[in-house]
């Protein structure tokens, strides 16, 4: 039973129980399984779980905010707000009333933002510059805010592009999880309101912070990128016991992995073969391991369609490079950690 069965049959035993997915692949990939309606999946995190994406996406489903506890008796309107949580802001909406009541509230937050009338107009504009939120209508003329979500989502890679919030009349239910699923990571609903529109903002994770990356100027090379383990590092609030756990927990579980691929092929079962790649693809990612997932990746969608017929040689190729990786990364995180 893997995840969108798991969490169809929550769903269906417990229909108000809130359901986060943990996914390799981006939520928009997630919800072209004709499963996914069925599912009463909310936000999908993409793995290597990072901390920022993973609170934002708990927040959205428990309707809550990181703040909630030290400001629930402050006033909606934080002017200070932007200058504690600062964003680039792009808003794309086609009404004019609509666009001056949200660029006003932007306003008393502290926030500026630039104004586009469409789906097209909002890609041209992040073509042209990077933001950090899209707070996007849904119905707008020549590309609605779906679409356009889509086709964000299909030409920037996860970090590269804006958080994007949905605005909406339509206060249908199954609205907000159709803005969902075409990848949207939020929804307020209109007419806007400040709470609901604060709590969206203070959600909204900051990315493109330039040098203050920990890992900006860690070089790549290798077996192994160690800004990605730098990044992990970062996420876990700087345990290095705690990744040097997880490293050998790595080291230990995915030998296991590889003799699974190969007990599938000799059985026949291309579902295993995927699963074990799978689950390899997934643990290669989260150390920055690149050349290991990507093999992993081949062999998980060549299994996808059924038995591979050169499985035991993508499998030997994955074995060779898993041996590369489990020798390389904890030496690698003893460098890095000094340990």
């Amino acid at each position: 039973m893997d995840g969108l069965d798991l969490a169809a049959a929550i769903h269906q035993r417990a229909p108000g129980l809130p359901i986060v997915l943990a996914s390799s692949v981006s939520q928009h990939d997630v919800a072209a399984d004709p499963r996914w309606p069925a599912s009463g999946i909310g936000p999908v995190v993409t793995k290597p779980i990072k901390a920022s994406p993973l609170h934002a996406a708990v927040a959205t489903v428990l309707g809550t905010t990181q703040e909630d506890g030290a400001e629930g008796a402050a006033s909606a309107l934080d002017e200070g707000l932007a200058s504690r949580h600062p964003l680039r802001i792009l808003l794309a909406e086609d009404n004019v009333v609509n666009q001056k009541l949200a660029i006003r509230l932007l306003e008393k937050l502290g926030y500026r933002a630039d104004i586009v009338a469409n789906g097209l107009e909002a890609l041209e504009a992040v073509e042209r510059q990077t933001y950090d939120l899209l707070l996007s209508d849904v119905q707008m003329p020549e590309m609605d805010g779906l679409e356009a979500t889509r086709q964000i989502l299909e030409r920037w890679p996860e970090g590269e592009r804006p958080w994007i919030i949905a605005m909406t009349a339509e206060a249908m239910s199954g609205d907000r999880e159709r803005c969902l699923a075409a990848g949207m990571n939020d929804y307020v609903a209109k007419p806007i309101r400040v709470d609901e529109l604060v709590g969206a903002i203070k959600r909204t994770p900051r990315r493109g912070s330039g040098n203050s990356d920990p890992a900006a100027d860690v070089p790549t090379d290798g077996p192994i990128d160690e800004a990605v383990l730098a990044r992990l590092a970062d996420g876990t609030g700087g345990d290095a016991g705690f990744v040097s756990d997880l490293i050998e927990q790595f080291v230990a579980d995915t030998p296991g992995l590889v003799a699974a691929a190969r007990a599938g092929l000799d059985a026949g079962d291309a579902e295993e073969v995927r699963r074990a790649a799978h689950t390899l693809k997934s643990n290669a990612a989260t150390f920055g391991a690149h050349e290991l997932a990507g093999r992993s990746r081949e062999l998980e969608d060549a299994a996808k369609r059924g038995m591979p017929e050169d499985g035991s040689a993508r499998v030997d190729a994955m074995a060779r490079e898993l041996d590369i990786v489990r020798e390389a990364l904890p030496a690698v995180w003893r460098k890095m950690s000094g340990a």
